[in-house]
């Protein structure tokens, strides 16, 4: 008769990048999350910054970016909500694989400007299959550390997930 849950996790955001030359871009980056599991009622950030495309070929993809952006963190628990400015590094790597295959890897690393301890990267690592020019299937690895969860939480936390998305 009781319920148990191992994970519950909304997720949102956009990204947007504007190339300024063939290499060199500005992006924009929004996001918001509830974590159940983890306690976190909602964890915001708002950023821009700028990208560099290190590398662009037929089958390979890297960029790295770096930037400005604010975070606002509220838990459902008794830890104590947190607002800061942080220094934003991002990543994306794309690799293909076979015709209709692609390997990829991207992550974003947050760093508080104003405490060391708040500190945050997110991952994701997986495979993308395209099944028509629109609808992909995609089976990946979410890897999140956070250097100060929520009281009696753990800094590091895994997802695997099966999905369908479809690329406009």
């Amino acid at each position: 008769g009781k319920d148990n849950t191992s994970k519950r996790r909304y997720y949102a955001g956009a990204h947007y990048d504007y190339f300024i030359s063939k290499q060199t871009y500005l992006y924009g980056d929004v996001s918001a999350e509830k974590e159940v599991t983890a306690n976190i009622d909602l964890r915001s950030t708002a950023g821009v910054g700028v990208g560099y495309r290190v590398l662009q070929t037929q089958r390979s993809r890297i960029e790295i970016e770096g930037g400005l952006s604010g975070v606002n963190e509220s838990f459902s628990d008794n830890t104590d909500d947190n607002s800061y400015i942080a220094l934003r590094t991002g990543w994306k790597l794309d690799h293909q694989l076979y015709e209709k295959v692609k390997l990829f890897h991207y992550g974003r690393w947050i760093s508080s400007l104003q405490d060391t301890e708040d500190q945050l990267i997110k991952t994701e690592t997986g495979l993308r299959t395209r099944v028509n020019s629109h609808l992909l299937l995609e089976i990946k690895v979410l890897a999140d550390w956070d250097q100060s969860p929520a009281i009696s939480k753990e800094k590091e936390d895994f997802s695997y997930l099966f999905g369908l998305g479809w690329e406009f």
